[in-house]
């Protein structure tokens, strides 16, 4: 439903702004570089726990961005982003590598309030002016999106390299991931947590 490899760029759309995000990163020619799913139960090789690392370090490095559910599958990642200038680290816990999936009890808490109590509702969903949106000219503690999954994508090929030539990881053909990314701006809650569910389920609908 959500899997989609083209990215969806809203003209004139002002990407810095505070909303929820959707993501979708496919790895180059889909190849299954970073584990495997057996019986609907994913496991992850170092390579897709170095992808987890990267993406939950990235709340240590970037002020303004919030981490919430995410999954790296064997070739693709889905994880949600909210971009929020009044947060610096996110409050996110310990990712749970190993099954990769982010979803520890302290960042329940957080978004239980985040997204059930109206005060947020304003800014973060569905109140959109898609047509007066401008891009500004993002400080360091303003990035857009695309300028997040651009460095995430930049230091995971660069970790990954590392991995080709100091572990034998798989070899990739030209680029880890393919070119641009798959995004939505999430614009309520029932929709939020529709995809959450649908990024924690992932390895049960995987066709290997």
């Amino acid at each position: 439903m959500y899997y989609r490899r083209n990215s969806l760029r809203l003209k004139n759309f002002n990407y810095t702004k505070p909303y929820v995000y959707f993501i979708t990163i496919c790895v180059n020619q889909h190849l299954c570089l970073f584990g495997e799913v057996n019986d609907r139960k994913l496991k992850l090789n170092a390579a897709g726990k170095m992808i987890a690392k990267v993406f939950t370090n990235l709340r240590k490095y970037y002020k303004g961005i919030v981490l919430d559910t995410y999954i790296v599958m064997p070739n693709h990642f889905h994880g949600i982003i909210i971009i929020d200038h009044n947060v610096g680290a996110s409050l996110c816990g310990r990712p749970e590598i190993e099954n990769s999936v982010q979803t520890p009890n302290d960042r329940t808490l957080f978004f239980n309030n985040f997204f059930v109590t109206n005060k947020f509702n304003d800014i973060y969903f569905g109140r959109h002016n898609w047509g007066r949106a401008r891009r500004p000219a993002p400080t360091p503690d303003q990035l857009s999106l695309g300028e997040i999954i651009g460095r995430f994508k930049s230091y995971t090929t660069t970790q990954y390299i590392s991995g080709v030539n100091n572990n034998k990881w798989k070899p990739f053909y030209e680029k880890l991931w393919q070119r641009g990314y798959y995004d939505h701006v999430i614009k309520n809650r029932r929709e939020y947590f529709a995809i959450r569910k649908y990024i924690i389920n992932n390895p049960l609908s995987w066709n290997s």
